[in-house]
Order: structure tokens, then C-alpha cells, then sequence
């Protein structure tokens, strides 16, 4: 299905993140020294690499946020465009600075470590640029969030008011969401969320009772290298995890991208099970190279690696050359 690049039909609403990635052959012991093998300069944040991921896919998407004016903030806003995700509400504020971190990848666990500092100011975002947004919100097949703070419950409502699904990254368990799930449609959530939640491994009746009350919809618990399980219509299904075999380089990201396929996937019109499949190769291909947004394919390449078990990554190149060529540019 050839789908038409006019309004954007995914609309999130967060804070971007500056990451820093590492790649070591091994995390260093206690005072031991180790050689950087592989370094570079990325975007971040749950809900904007989501929508970098929807819109390589061929899904128009848009950011709601604030961006700061230093070189970090640059890098951020041309990593955007690089990758055509709307900024038309995003708002420019000088002294903001976006949260950043130092993301460390060892090839041995294939792990990664992450260290993290908040943005400047988390008020910065406000129900004035939810608003400013509206009329996007209200034409886009879905919004996504992945914090249940005053400006995300109020960009929920006015989603919902409008018939604009409402998609929630649950990434840990908080409070926050579980008081508001009668605000989600679409939940997916990772196995700590759930362990968290109902301390055992998710079946039909912990996931019906996350339906209940007007909760979401449709729920899919990821499990990383297991895969996940999907929760639609009142049954559950499996799909495992899909990386067609390739070296996995770098997993930071990987849950992010899985959430912006996935909503690619449904507004190409596929099932529920069928967008968790698709979502899984996605995330797998973006697996092949360091960062959280270098290796996301297109949609022909994912199909490809769904029809034929074939992980094609001649694509990786030129979006290495992306990166190395923005971070030149703007820190050398």
C-alpha cells in the first residue's frame, strides 16, 4: 500500500535526547582502562526515535517539543530533518537544553549501559504547545506519549476527544500510567513494566485486567530476545523476536524503533499481531548498526527481510555516511 507524505498521521509529544554512543569490546573492571572501538553522535528520546523510525518507514510523522540553540540542539534538529519528521511545532527556546546521554555498548554481552542527564527544564513543554498542535492531533491516526504528566494527559484528551488513537511507551512501571490507562488505546510496554506490575509473566488475565475500565485496546509486551505477546480483541498471540540473523552491533534504541514501526504498521492498514511482527524486524535490522537511529530501514527492506528471511543492510552505508557527515558539520 503506497501511503501519500501530506499530514503527518503519527504526532508525538516528548523531550529529545542527545546520545553519545560507545562501543567497547568488553565493559572495563574496577580501574581498568579500555579502547574505544567505535564512537558517535546520535538523536535520542523514546518518542522522537519512535517517529524517526515511523517516518523511515514512509509514514509522515511530527514532533511536538522544545529545542534549545547551542550546537547539541543543531545536531538534533538536523538529525530530524535529515530523517523528514515535521517540526513545524517544534519550539525553539534559548538556555533550554535537551537531555543527554553517554550510551556504552560492550560486543561481548552485546549490553549496554546508559548514563543520563534530564533536560534543562521538564516545564519547558506546556498545554500552549499541545494546543499549537491541535490541529495536527486532530487529523493524525494516532499520538505518541510515553509520559502520563499534566501535558501528556492533557494531549491524551484532546486526542481522544477527536478519535485520534492514543499510543503509550511503558518502557518501567510507574504509578503515573497505571492511574491513567483509560487514556491509552494502543500499550506497549516492556517485561519490566509487567513484571513490575503483577510480578509474574504476562497471561491473559494480567493483560485483560490492563484492558479493564476502559483501558487500552490492544496491549503488546515486549521481551526482547523472546520476543512478546500481543493482547487484541480478547486473545493472546506470540511472535518472536526477528533480526534475520545479522550481528547484532548496538541494541540502544531497539524499543523505541519497535514502537514507531509498529504504528507504521498500523496505519498500513496491517493486524495487530502482523504490526508486532513487523516491529520486531525493524527493531532487529536497527540492531545491525551502532546508535539508536543509524541503522532503521525503510519499509521495502523490512518487508524483504519478512517475505524472505533475508536481512538485507546495504542501506547501512549511506546512513553511517549521514551520521559521521552531521556530527562533522556541526562539532568539528
Amino acid at each position: 500500500m503506497q501511503i501519500e507524505k501530506l499530514n503527518p498521521q503519527v504526532v508525538g509529544i516528548d523531550f529529545p535526547w542527545f546520545d553519545h554512543t560507545l562501543v567497547l569490546e568488553r565493559f572495563p573492571q574496577d580501574n581498568e582502562s579500555m579502547r574505544i572501538q567505535e564512537s558517535g553522535y546520535s538523536g535520542g528520546g523514546k518518542v522522537a526515535t519512535a517517529l524517526v523510525a515511523t517516518s523511515r518507514l514512509g509514514i509522515p510523522s511530527a514532533l511536538v517539543a522544545v529545542l534549545g540553540t547551542d550546537r547539541r540542539e543543531r545536531f538534533l534538529y538536523e538529525d530530524f530533518e535529515a530523517n523528514e519528521v515535521d517540526l513545524a511545532h517544534v519550539r525553539i527556546e534559548k538556555g533550554f537544553r535537551s537531555g543527554s546521554s553517554v550510551v556504552i555498548s560492550d560486543s561481548v554481552s552485546k549490553g549496554r549501559r546508559i548514563l543520563w542527564q534530564s533536560p534543562s527544564n521538564f516545564d519547558a513543554l506546556t498545554r500552549a504547545d499541545v494546543d499549537a498542535a491541535a490541529d495536527y492531533i486532530n487529523q493524525a491516526k494516532f499520538i505518541h506519549l510515553c509520559r502520563m504528566d499534566d501535558v501528556g494527559c492533557y494531549a491524551a484528551d484532546l486526542a481522544k476527544a477527536k478519535g485520534t488513537k492514543v499510543c503509550f511507551d511503558a518502557d518501567f512501571f510507574d504509578e503515573s500510567i497505571a492511574a491513567n490507562l483509560h487514556r491509552i488505546d494502543l500499550l506497549i510496554a516492556s517485561e519490566e513494566f509487567h513484571q513490575d506490575m503483577f510480578s509474574q509473566r504476562p497471561t491473559v488475565d494480567t493483560l485483560k485486567q490492563l484492558a479493564m475500565h476502559g483501558g487500552p485496546k490492544t496491549v503488546v509486551i515486549t521481551l526482547g530476545s523472546d520476543g512478546g505477546v500481543v493482547f487484541d480483541q480478547g486473545r493472546l498471540e506470540t511472535y518472536a523476536a526477528n533480526a534475520g540473523g545479522i550481528n547484532i552491533v548496538d541494541t540502544v534504541g531497539a524499543g523505541d524503533v519497535f514502537h514507531g514501526a509498529y504504528l507504521a504498521a498500523q496505519c498500513r492498514g496491517y493486524s495487530a499481531l502482523d504490526s508486532a511482527k513487523y516491529a520486531s524486524a525493524t527493531a532487529g535490522l536497527k540492531c545491525g548498526a551502532m546508535g539508536g537511529r543509524t541503522g532503521i530501514p525503510t519499509h521495502d527492506i523490512v518487508q524483504k527481510l519478512l517475505d524472505t528471511g533475508v536481512a538485507d543492510q546495504s542501506y547501512l552505508s549511506e546512513r553511517q555516511m549521514l551520521y559521521s557527515d552531521l556530527s562533522y558539520r556541526i562539532f568539528a
